[in-house]
């Protein structure tokens, strides 16, 4: 097991930056590390209000990007010329493969939310969409020409 090695990998999340804000011409946009801390924190939240698991939300919430630490942050077009799903499952799998058996327990995680069946999964998928549509929000206001689309995930209540 290599504490190290997996600290290295997430380390990398701080720097990678979002590739959908780098194509709408966001000067030095989030990295997906900003993205997931503050999903995060809004899953935690949520989760309290709504009587779910929060720390099973919040676990799932800071692993559900990690595989882009190998695979870089894929936008939606370039799903058509990767197989992101199966990229990212092989990326998630190796970095979580240097925590031994921790890594089997938070590789079920991850696979949960990407299933998105169970209760926790599902709030954790609307959450990491609001947090993007929140984003895209602050980037509006910011004077950034942001299309009506990037907003559709914003709840009332973040509005």
């Amino acid at each position: 097991m290599s504490l190290q090695e997996f600290m290295d990998y997430a380390g990398r999340l701080k720097r990678i930056k979002r590739a959908g804000w780098i194509i709408r011409g966001i000067p030095d946009p989030e990295s997906v590390a900003d993205h997931s801390y503050r999903a995060a924190l809004l899953g935690l939240i949520l989760a309290r209000k709504e009587g779910l698991d929060g720390e099973k939300i919040v676990a799932m919430l800071l692993l559900h990007d990690l595989g882009e630490a190998i695979i870089g942050d894929i936008v939606p077009e370039g799903e058509e010329f990767i197989d992101k799903e199966k990229a990212e499952r092989e990326a998630i799998r190796k970095i979580l493969s240097t925590l031994g058996d921790i890594g089997e327990q938070l590789y079920s995680l991850w696979m949960e939310f990407h299933q998105g069946e169970s209760e926790e999964a599902k709030l954790a998928r609307i959450v990491d969409k609001a947090e993007m549509a929140y984003q895209a929000k602050e980037y509006r206001e910011m004077g950034y020409n942001i299309d009506e689309d990037m907003l559709q995930h914003l709840p009332k209540f973040l509005k």
